[in-house]
């Protein structure tokens, strides 16, 4: 319990109440760069997942196919 007050202590005189400050937009900039490379890649990965999946599937199924009708022509 000691640690806990101590640290609320030391958050609480580190932590400014109000802060008078300037956001370049440079930096908002990079962030929203690195925010949309982040949800592009989520949307790419949960598309992409179930296709890989799906096409793997189509792909045993078809290859089966071809195998036993090169089988059944020898």
């Amino acid at each position: 319990m000691h640690k806990f007050h101590l640290m609320a202590l030391s958050l609480g005189l580190t932590i400014p109440i109000a802060a008078q400050a300037y956001v370049d937009p440079g930096t908002v900039g990079a962030l929203y760069q690195v925010l949309y490379i982040l949800l592009f890649a989520l949307i790419s990965f949960t598309i992409m997942k179930p296709y890989n999946y799906l096409k793997s599937i189509f792909k045993k199924l078809f290859s089966k196919d071809e195998d036993d009708s090169d089988s059944e022509s020898k």
